[in-house]
């Protein structure tokens, strides 16, 4: 039987792709992450210092050829990783630039919806949170605890939703932790 392409797939496929517009956001060693790298700059300074430190060892302790060509081997790793890490923060970084207001707009909406659907801090400490029925809102996964997306009315996990308000929030430089969101 031939797949019948209609007007109603085609815009369901259109919503889909601007869902997942965001991904473009992720470096070449994000693909499998759940945020960016930039989402993570301790991450990031940690490898810094672990470079600096690896640097200093070089520097000022003896040590035979053996565990030099070691420690040199680990910093070209390391150097490596974080010029490709920073490359591809750059373009993201430039990517984001090009259309900031409607990617800031869109966070916003983002952050109002997952802030209506997440209980209140009230709620939580007075014991009356189901933790099940958080857990169907977070993985989205019957038709029943999905929430529509603001701009292309498309029904997605509260999950994704707030993957990418923190990857949004990661590239405006804010505070990339969604609890913020969270009601009193």
């Amino acid at each position: 039987m031939a797949n019948i392409i209609t007007s109603k797939t085609k815009d369901k496929a259109e919503r889909s792709r601007k869902c997942d517009e965001f991904k473009k956001f992720y470096g070449r060693h994000d693909q499998t992450a759940r945020v960016p790298s930039f989402c993570h700059p301790i991450s990031i300074e940690r490898m810094r210092e672990e470079r600096r430190s690896l640097i200093r060892t070089l520097e000022e302790v003896p040590m035979d050829m053996l565990t030099r060509s070691k420690i040199k081997q680990e910093l070209n790793l390391c150097e490596t990783r974080l010029n490709e890490l920073d490359e591809d923060n750059n373009t993201a970084r430039k990517e984001f630039k090009d259309d900031a207001d409607r990617w800031a707009g869109r966070r916003e909406r983002l952050g109002n919806v997952i802030s209506e659907v997440m209980p209140t801090r009230k709620q939580e400490r007075d014991g009356r949170v189901n933790p099940y029925t958080v857990l169907l809102w977070e993985k989205g996964t019957d038709a029943n605890h999905r929430i529509e997306d603001p701009d292309t009315k498309e029904k997605r996990s509260l999950e994704e939703m707030k993957i990418e308000y923190q990857v949004l929030s990661g590239l405006t430089g804010n505070e990339p932790d969604v609890s913020f969101l969270q009601k009193d």
